[in-house]
């Protein structure tokens, strides 16, 4: 009604509410719905319909709600209304889907007092990000319960008055630092959908935020005169390393360098300056044949280490990769080298016999993605790749390999296993040693469920237990379920590790040993022997990057080897040494050295004038063919787009070390620094959970994703998944619960597993933009609703109706509403394909008997299956091609409902033959685009991609994307999610992009994030992580062509194809065409046919004219009036 700078005031008038009585766990309820609202609140309180409207705060300023007016309709002598249902997932079997517990439990603290629920009927969120508006969401209950009086008010109109009050200090802190500027259109796009005020919230004065900054090359570290090639070495081994020339040689090191000059770093990144950081490490450079060049026979020397040690074994990017990455080049200077430190020292200390020395033991065999969530910090940094499975008959039994120990000192055991969810775990642990005796580490060892059980023994065992053959570590583990009176073999509970601290004498091994100075605090001498050469040097390598040669060190025989004596303070603490003859460093083999081809990755190329966004495409080298294909067609319409290789973002953003934080690092970097910030990014390859690839089954990590604990638990707790939103939310840097799973570009991944993969992809979205008027099939969008039968926990036997699951035809019959109110989708034809149509002529032959109300789910699904029933017919409608393909049922990665309407398994993908038609799709149920492989089992993986995975990559036919979860969701979370995309495609449509497409994948799918974030309900907004976008999210989607939709002479309809006739060349008559289209006309013409020969011949315009109308979606003209006077 009326906007400014203080605020609005809007007008509401909701469409009618439907009560639908229904029956729920034996009692009476009814299901309240109206179009244009969801539902989302916490189980047990009424699941009333809520409306939300988008209101733009200016910078500095909050907001408050003040009802002016409302009319209410009373409604009464109803059933109270239908909880929101408590849904919990109790299994999962890939091949029949996924079971769950459904309760309606009513609140009493609701249904049970005498007072209206909610009590206010108007609250305002805490408000979120929208581009560069601050916008927070004013939220209507338009439906509220009075439990005392039993009877429901329903809102009729509402005036609302939208205040905007200088916010609080809490408020401004938790709002993001930075938001896009002005100049990103897109942005632009949402906020006239979405704000309720946007014709005075895009005059607000923008706040000054820091960016965007002059873009600037990253700090890439030596600085160097010459533009001089890099090398990267890839170390997995700690010790003091070497590389040879001939191996930096073949990599494409030149000839003629001076081997004084030649460098090693390592290189990191520094979160809180926004920086790449580099440290210089001492280097020994071993000229063979002392002329000063780095030439055949020379070596560069370094203490290296590999990533756990550099990194610590606690950190979370040990999951990225086992290696440590060190850059190796020439500058014109000289290169560090090592400092002394003397190890002369006068006085008589005491000589140490041994250090501790620690084995540690561990083998990445098995996955098991449901660990605990309370020992990481994130909770994600926990371990989930193990060395056994904890499966029949868990007798665990592996060497340890001692060297050298000394009896005379006792030694440590020390192993971590994870248990699994709702199991009692029992293990016996034991040293074994080879003389015969056996130590007792635990006996009869209980603990339950997801508990992280640490075995320590502290140093207990003596050391004359180490025999001098195989001594060994085993266990025996025994596992009870909840519920079971016994136990059986399988103790359930995975072993991550297994680490032996006993102390060692000081020989080599090799001519090499790492040691330390032992336990003496304070001076202490060292005697190293068992070396077979004289040329014994001694490094001391307490701070890894700065290593101190060890000055002064005598050299004696002892019998046919040497010993290094020398001392050491220890004053400090314990310190660390190495030991060893030149020659017997760790050898940096070919496979670890690697040229790097310098990169421009952080300053963008110049925005086109008139350009519409700016994107990122990041990719794996072996893709970067196609990848610049697609760049092309893009740039081709109107994108500034960057390509990134992705090894690249780890060498600027993470030291060239693989991680996921180095993606986020990157868009992060191009959103706070770049203008033009970026609007859309595509991570185009593959990812998988075994981001190491240590289970030879796991496929190709080509793209990381972040694997992040989802919120809704499953059979075996809450599961580990791809979170591909950790790269796009919350870059700006907001700390409200909306901002954190609000986008800040929009991201979508294209799931390639090959070069070949990907150009098939390529070529299936450049012909699918490639709009044609006969492309009637873009008219039609299929909304598949899974019945009301499914397995539950209460089921022992075939499946059972279960009113809850309504929701899913309800949910197709809102989006199919939401369409035909629209004038983006007058003309779109909504398929409503519900299975309770093909199921309902199975209730007399698949009856179960013995269970009433229930039906034989392996019966069904045979019917399903024979030929003109329900399979048959999904593949019949899908060929036909359409816009959208909706789907709410229950699923998992392979297959849709338990009926097995489609199977991956069962050969259905295959039978897919939209060819040239692909849909977008939209799955609403669980682990549909579950994407990074999967669980296989309770141990093992699944390299098999999901069925929305496979729909995307299948060429010419099944995908261009789509949406789905990688992660189990709930159904009522899943339908107002599904409302909120069929609002962005339909009920608030945008303006089109240039040169005119109705839709760009990306803002659809945005837009309901930014609503989904907003929706007020914590496992609502969570989604927005476990939903991911597959495919390009800059496709631009169009549906039907331009068409007529009416005609009138003189007022009075006019049959299509019908003869005009007058017999008066004089006479007039006034004729009006009506033309529309979902995107706008750039043209609009009248022209006539010749009846004699069909010439058709454009008429003069100037003897008619064109009045253009617009139903709501600006700067577009989709209706076009055309007058003639005959």
């Amino acid at each position: 009604m009326a906007q400014d700078a203080r605020g609005a005031t809007f007008e509401i008038t909701p469409q009618a509410a439907r009560f639908d009585t229904v029956s729920a766990d034996g009692a009476p309820y009814v299901r309240v719905s109206m179009p244009g609202s969801y539902a989302a609140d916490e189980p047990g309180r009424p699941a009333l319909p809520t409306m939300m409207i988008s209101v733009g705060v200016p910078d500095g300023m909050s907001a408050r709600a003040r009802v002016i007016s409302a009319d209410w309709e009373e409604r009464a002598a109803l059933p109270p209304p239908l909880p929101v249902m408590k849904q919990r997932f109790v299994a999962d079997d890939p091949k029949t889907g996924p079971v769950s517990e459904v309760r309606y439990d009513p609140d009493p603290a609701i249904y049970g007092r005498g007072e209206v629920w909610p009590r206010d009927a108007v609250s305002l969120g805490e408000g979120g990000p929208l581009g560069d508006s601050w916008m927070m969401p004013a939220i209507v209950r338009a439906v509220r319960y009075d439990p005392g009086h039993k009877r429901f008010s329903v809102l009729r109109r509402m005036t609302l008055r939208v205040e905007f009050v200088q916010a609080t200090d809490r408020e401004l802190k938790a709002r993001p630092a930075v938001r896009p500027g002005a100049d990103v259109g897109v942005w632009q796009h949402l906020q006239r959908r979405m704000l309720g005020n946007y014709e005075s919230a895009r005059t607000f004065p923008r706040r000054a935020s820091p960016g965007p900054r002059p873009t600037r090359p990253l700090f890439r570290a030596p600085r160097r005169g010459a533009l001089n090639p890099e090398f990267r070495l890839s170390i997995t081994t700690t010790g003091w390393s070497s590389v040879s020339y001939a191996t930096m040689a073949a990599a494409g090191f030149p000839a003629g360098v001076s081997i004084s000059e030649i460098g090693v770093w390592e290189r990191g990144y520094d979160d809180v300056g926004d920086s790449a950081t580099s440290v210089p490490i001492p280097v020994v450079a071993r000229d063979s044949n002392t002329n000063g060049v780095f030439d055949s026979g020379d070596a560069i020397e370094f203490y290296a280490r590999n990533l756990r040690d550099r990194v610590g074994p606690l950190s979370i990017e040990n999951r990225y990769s086992y290696a440590n990455v060190y850059w190796l080049t020439w500058t014109g200077t000289a290169a560090a080298i090592p400092d002394s430190i003397s190890g002369i020292i006068p006085g008589s200390p005491p000589v140490s016999t041994s250090f501790l020395d620690t084995i540690h033991l561990e083998q990445n065999l098995y996955m098991m993605p449901w660990p605990s969530t309370t020992v990481g910090t994130p909770e994600e940094n926990v371990e989930y790749f193990f060395w056994t499975d904890g499966a029949e008959p868990d007798q665990f039994d592996t060497t340890i390999p001692f060297l050298d120990p000394d009896p005379s000192n006792p030694f440590r055991v020390q192993a971590r296993y994870q248990g699994r969810a709702n199991i009692t775990h029992q293990l016996d642990i034991y040293f074994r040693s080879s003389s015969g005796t056996t130590d007792t580490l635990a006996r009869a060892h209980q603990f339950f469920g997801e508990e992280v059980y640490l075995l320590d023994t502290g140093f207990t065992i003596p050391g004359s237990h180490i025999g001098a053959g195989t001594n060994r570590y085993t266990h025996d583990g025994i596992g009870r379920s909840s519920g079971s009176p016994s136990f059986v073999l399988g103790s359930r509970s995975p072993l991550d590790w297994v680490d032996v601290t006993y102390s060692r004498r000081y020989l080599a091994r090799g001519d090499r040993l790492a040691f330390t100075s032992g336990s003496t605090n304070g001076i202490v001498e060292l005697h190293v022997g068992g070396f077979t050469q004289p040329g014994i040097q001694v490094y001391d390598v307490t701070t890894p990057a700065t290593p101190l040669r060890v000055t002064g060190v005598a050299v004696v025989a002892v019998g046919p080897l040497y010993e290094a004596d020398f001392r050491v303070d220890a004053s400090a603490g314990v310190r660390r040494f190495v030991a060893l003859v030149s020659g017997s460093e760790v050898p940096i083999g070919a496979g670890a050295v690697e040229r790097d081809t310098p990169s421009s990755l952080t300053i963008p190329s110049p925005f086109p004038v008139g350009g519409f966004a700016r994107s990122i495409l990041i990719a794996p080298d072996a893709f970067l063919a196609p990848a610049n294909r697609l760049a092309v067609f893009r740039r081709g319409q109107g994108y500034a787009v960057e390509i990134a290789p992705v090894q690249d973002v780890y060498d600027e953003f993470n030291g060239g070390i693989k991680s996921a934080a180095a993606i986020r690092r990157y868009l992060l970097y191009a959103y706070r620094n770049w203008p033009q910030r970026p609007s859309f990014a595509v991570l185009l390859g593959d990812a998988s959970m075994d981001y190491r690839h240590d289970l030879a089954a796991s496929g190709m990590d080509w793209v990381p994703t972040y694997m992040a604990f989802e919120t809704v638990q499953g059979p075996f707790g809450r599961e580990l998944v791809a979170n591909d939103s950790y790269y796009a939310f919350n870059l700006g840097g907001g700390s409200t619960p909306s901002a954190q799973v609000t986008p800040s570009l929009f991201l979508g991944r294209v799931p390639a597993g090959s070069a070949a993969d990907l150009d098939q992809y390529v070529t299936k979205i450049i012909q699918y933009e490639n709009f044609q008027p006969t492309d009637t099939w873009r008219g039609r969008q299929l909304l598949l609703s899974d019945d009301e039968y499914s397995s539950t926990i209460f089921f022992s036997t075939g499946y059972c109706f279960q009113p809850s699951e309504a929701a899913f035809r309800d949910a197709s019959q809102y989006m199919a509403d939401a369409t035909a109110a629209s004038p983006s989708g007058a003309d779109i034809s909504s398929v409503l394909f519900d299975l309770k149509y093909f199921t309902d002529r199975l209730a007399t032959i698949c009856n179960d008997p013995a269970n009433p109300g229930c039906r034989s789910r392996s019966c069904v699904a045979f019917q399903f299956r024979r030929i003109g029933n329900g399979v048959d017919s999904l593949e019949t409608e899908l060929a036909k091609g359409q816009l959208i393909f909706n789907v709410q049922a229950h699923a998992n990665r392979k297959l849709i409902a338990h009926e097995f309407v489609f199977d991956i398994d069962q050969g259905d993908m295959s039978r897919i033959s939209n060819l040239g038609r692909p849909f977008f799709y939209m799955v609403w149920g669980c682990h549909a685009n579950q994407f990074a492989d999967a669980p296989g089992g309770v141990a093992d993986i699944d390299p098999i991609g999901s069925f929305g995975e496979q729909f995307v990559m299948l060429p010419d036919r099944g995908a261009i994307g789509g949406l789905g979860s990688t992660a189990y969701e709930y159904i009522d979370t899943n339908a107002a999610m599904n409302s909120f995309v069929a609002d962005a495609f339909y009920s608030t449509p945008g303006p089109s992009a240039p040169p005119g497409p109705r839709w760009i994948m990306g803002e659809i799918v945005g837009q309901a994030y930014v609503r989904n974030a907003s929706s007020g309900y914590p496992p609502q907004r969570a989604m927005n992580r476990t939903v991911v976008l597959l495919g390009d999210p800059m496709i631009r989607m169009d549906a039907l062509p331009p068409r007529i939709f009416e005609v009138t002479v003189d007022g009075v309809p006019f049959p299509d194809n019908g003869p005009f006739i007058s017999d008066s060349p004089t006479a007039t008559a006034a004729l009006v065409a009506k033309v529309r289209d979902e995107a706008g006309l750039r043209k609009t013409e009248l022209a006539e046919r010749s009846v004699a020969t069909g010439m058709i011949t454009s008429l003069d315009t100037t003897l008619y004219s064109v009045a253009v109308s617009d139903t709501g979606r600006a700067n577009t003209a989709p209706c076009g009036t055309s007058r003639m006077a005959w």
